[in-house]
């Protein structure tokens, strides 16, 4: 299937089209070059291409801290859950290529006017840990990309949730924040302190659907994660994430 974010056909109920006209559906390239981010909803048939892909997915225990459990062929899942580079990137492929063809067509705004898009990692996780102001650059993940070893320049987080934006209550936790360092800070690029100063603080609820389009090259943009509390018996809230690490090559 073809996908456009201007296509209401591809919409099947008037709220989306509702929402596709106040451009909700496609990534804003102001705000990911001032704010460092820009969140958009996935247009449902591709949103619910990928649920079925999630749906068959075996979670396994994992190292990731906080984290209620990652895909099988997760980087943090224990090594013997699979075996081998080449069964994990087996297991990716579909989603990189679905990523590949949806983030081409133009849902990212002006960006893919200026870019194509490489979707060169993916990995998928339930569950939110409480994680400090940071910024991602500094693991330095370099991927071979058409003929050369790129720098991934950016990333994706996608959402799958029991919950949309009428349901979803901030005190469910699990948000994902991002914010610009003020000017004369002086602290590191990586993990920084809780008094770090901040401007233009926004606070994205991983409600279903919700993308988030982060810019990854530059050390001003910092973000963070909060953490889901546990219901009373024990249980957690579904909040599925989706990561694509995406290099945006300059089109000549």
């Amino acid at each position: 299937m073809a996908y456009g974010s201007a296509n209401t056909s591809l919409l099947d109920d008037r709220s989306d089209i509702f929402i596709m006209t106040i451009g909700t559906f496609s990534a804003s390239a102001a705000d990911f070059y001032t704010l460092g981010a820009s969140s958009f909803l996935l247009i449902r048939p591709f949103f619910n291409e990928l649920s079925e892909l999630i749906d068959n997915e075996v979670f396994v225990e994992n190292t990731f801290t906080g984290v209620k459990n990652v895909v099988k062929w997760s980087k943090f899942a224990d090594s013997s859950a699979v075996k081998g580079l080449d069964k994990r990137l087996e297991n990716k492929k579909n989603y990189l290529s679905m990523l590949q063809q949806y983030l081409n067509s133009p849902v990212l705004g002006g960006l893919n006017g200026l870019y194509d898009v490489e979707v060169v990692d993916v990995d998928c996780w339930n569950g939110s840990q409480d994680l400090n102001w940071h910024w991602d650059g500094v693991e330095k993940k370099f991927y071979d990309v058409g003929g050369g070893r790129h720098y991934s320049n950016a990333f994706i987080l996608i959402y799958f949730s029991d919950h949309d934006t009428l349901t979803w209550d901030p005190d469910f936790g699990g948000s994902f924040l991002y914010a610009t360092r003020h000017l004369d800070d002086k602290t590191s690029p990586g993990l920084v302190e809780e008094d770090l100063k901040l401007v233009n603080q926004q606070e994205v609820f991983p409600i279903n659907r919700q993308a988030v389009l982060v810019n990854n090259a530059n050390p001003m943009f910092v973000h963070r994660t909060t953490k889901m509390p546990r219901l009373a018996d024990g249980s957690a809230r579904k909040r599925i994430v989706l990561q694509a690490e995406l290099y945006l090559r300059p089109k000549a």
